[in-house]
């Protein structure tokens, strides 16, 4: 059975998500109404990761994807930290059903910074999708911080490049 998942953060671009669930469809453009992306979410790295949290007067664009059961699951595996949630989008006007990742509790660290690469890689999945300039420029003005581990840092990278080059 097939699921829909909202993708909020690195996993925005399809390309991104294929890698990570190849089996992932673009379904489209959505908005998570009452909440807010914080880069809160303390990952293995020790750098900030986006996270949704309830906050009446935002909402988060996103991207509305289809995943199969294998997908559903790769990513599952992939989402270290963060816990599955079902929640209600808006998508064409009306409201949908989808899953999507919070980041536990016992995760969330106020005050980190995501690396550079990071933050790169969730506004070129805004900007793929033509969110509003104005949440691309919140996006902008995260504050970052530099990676440690080179080889990670030209790895994310050069994802970044390929990722870039499908931008219209």
């Amino acid at each position: 059975m097939n699921r829909l998942y909202f993708a909020y953060g690195s996993n925005l671009h399809p390309l991104r998500l294929a890698e990570r669930a190849p089996s992932s469809t673009l379904v489209g453009t959505t908005v998570l109404p009452a909440h807010a992306l914080r880069f809160h979410k303390r990952s293995v790295d020790g750098s900030a990761k986006c996270d949704v949290v309830p906050d009446p007067a935002a909402v988060v664009y996103g991207a509305l994807f289809e995943l199969d059961a294998r997908g559903f699951d790769a990513l599952s595996s992939a989402e270290e930290g963060y816990e599955r949630v079902a929640l209600n989008v808006q998508a064409a006007g009306e409201s949908r059903e989808a899953f999507t990742f919070r980041a536990r509790p016992d995760r969330i660290a106020p005050g980190l910074t995501p690396y550079r690469w990071y933050r790169e890689l969730v506004m070129i999945g805004a900007r793929f999708h033509a969110f509003p300039d104005d949440y691309v420029a919140t996006l902008e003005r995260v504050a970052v911080a530099h990676d440690p581990d080179p080889a990670r840092a030209a790895a994310m990278d050069a994802l970044g490049r390929r990722l870039r080059e499908s931008l219209p």
